[in-house]
């Protein structure tokens, strides 16, 4: 075997070889205390893309009003999928009952593009909560259908119930009356469908109809508040009103302030 003869020279007579011998020495002067990890990168394949787009999950969870004592529902993207198999034999799926004022909130990991969630027509980003993790929370009021999609596609879809919060109901039982000493007896029924948070008797003068009434709150039992039924006494017998002509309406209000008032 000959000796090397090198040929480079004959085959670059501009002497552009000294700009790879140039780049090599600032390629080393700037990143010689990062050699190692820039090495490793260089040789190491990246799967980021496949990553990002890997298969999202979704949960999602439901929370009726504290007032209301319902739990809390969850729902899964696995759930969804059963319905949907369920509903292809049986017909429509069944609807996601909750009361109206329900908190919905929904996670989505993984996944590219920034989900969206969609309740009837409308539609609310997801917020990005770290790396591949969005997260959405809001109240529901309307709308007959929730959907979260990604990626041009539903990951999950679920019909929606919402019941309103209805108003309370109230009425005497039966006539006002007296005791022997004087005291005035109220017999009161009460109705609301998440249960009575206060009941009064508003006491007008006849004669004086703009005066401001007498308000007397009335004692509620304990338990279970759905449907009352109750006494209340009061003494009244000091009051400056006694022996006098009045109007008495019984006024009762549930949770959400919605009131509901007797007839006189």
């Amino acid at each position: 075997i000959r000796l090397p003869r090198p040929g480079v020279a004959a085959a670059d007579p501009l002497a552009l070889r000294a700009l790879v011998v140039l780049g090599l020495v600032v390629g080393v002067t700037v990143g010689h205390d990062d050699w190692s990890r820039r090495l490793t990168a260089a040789l190491t394949p990246h799967f980021g893309a496949a990553a990002a787009h890997a298969p999202a999950s979704l949960d999602l969870w439901i929370n009726p009003p504290d007032y209301t004592s319902i739990p809390p529902l969850y729902l899964e993207q696995a759930d969804n999928k059963a319905a949907d198999t369920a509903s292809a034999a049986q017909g429509a799926p069944k609807a996601v009952t909750v009361p109206a004022g329900s908190t919905l909130l929904a996670q989505v990991t993984g996944g590219g593009d920034l989900p969206v969630l969609r309740i009837g027509q409308n539609d609310q980003n997801f917020e990005r909560v770290g790396d591949g993790a969005y997260r959405v929370s809001t109240e529901l009021k309307a709308g007959d259908r929730i959907a979260v999609l990604q990626d041009g596609k539903e990951l999950a879809a679920w019909p929606l119930e919402l019941v309103p919060d209805s108003p309370p109901q109230v009425d005497l039982a039966s006539t006002p009356t007296r005791t022997d000493r004087g005291v005035l007896r109220l017999d009161y029924e009460a109705s609301d469908d998440y249960g009575v948070v206060s009941v009064k008797a508003m006491i007008q003068r006849i004669d004086q109809p703009d005066k401001d009434p007498l308000e007397i709150d009335l004692l509620l039992p304990g338990g279970d508040r759905r449907k009352v039924a109750h006494s209340s006494y009061h003494d009244l017998t000091a009051h400056p009103w006694a022996g006098l002509n009045v109007d008495l309406r019984l006024v009762a209000e549930d949770a959400i302030s919605q009131r509901a008032v007797s007839y006189p």
